[in-house]
């Protein structure tokens, strides 16, 4: 059913087959080009929300500050800019998810009319019958279909991806500061004895007194 395709001279068998995978793997690499962006706009719309919650519970947790040296205006100012730049980022998002969907509602809808326009040459010359023409439609659109996942669901692997870079980025900055807390311990060699002695004095305010001996 699927017939020999003849390219530049030379006959292919299966040639729809190998079609619908050449198709799609083009496509599939048109629609990461175009979604691409989406990983950083995802990324910063993470990033922005967070601190945008972050400013309205430092407010709320230094409410008296704020209203005790009327800073209510320059917390609103903040909290402002905070919000529009999460709206910016929500229209950047909004226009490249419509680019994105738009090439694959174009690409899934067109695609259809090349297992017609191939069929067409064997059926006019009597090969094939309009059923034939009907099974390569069908056949072609659930291979297509199958082939196409990662393609139709590329916006939501880019939100998947930018969260895990938002959680690992937590886990980087958690680790580094729980480093930086561990006291340093050093060494001492077998030959030096410390001895430590607690004055009262110091006792009182959390100091001692350290004499090392030989």
């Amino acid at each position: 059913m699927a017939g020999i395709l003849t390219v530049f001279g030379f006959d292919i068998p299966h040639g729809i087959v190998w079609l619908v995978f050449i198709f799609v793997i083009l496509a599939t690499f048109i629609a990461m080009w175009i979604g691409n962006p989406l990983i950083r706009y995802n990324y910063e719309n993470e990033k922005l929300n967070g601190d945008y919650r972050y400013s309205l519970i430092r407010v709320r947790d230094h409410a008296e500050s704020v209203a005790f040296y009327n800073g209510e205006k320059h917390e609103y100012d903040q909290l402002s800019d905070r919000f529009k730049a999460i709206i910016r980022n929500r229209w950047r998002i909004a226009r490249q998810s419509v680019c994105l969907s738009g090439f694959n509602d174009m690409f899934t809808n067109g695609i259809k009319l090349f297992p017609i326009i191939l069929q067409a040459p064997r059926l006019f010359a009597g090969q094939i019958k309009i059923g034939d023409i009907q099974q390569t439609v069908q056949a072609f659109a659930r291979l297509q279909n199958a082939l196409s996942f990662f393609r139709m669901f590329y916006n939501k692997f880019t939100a998947y991806r930018a969260r895990l870079e938002r959680l690992y980025g937590f886990l980087l900055s958690t680790e580094e500061q729980h480093s930086a807390q561990q006291p340093e311990i050093s060494e001492v060699s077998d030959g030096i004895a410390l001895e430590c002695k607690a004055a009262a004095a110091f006792a009182r305010i959390g100091g001692s007194f350290c004499t090392a001996e030989a």
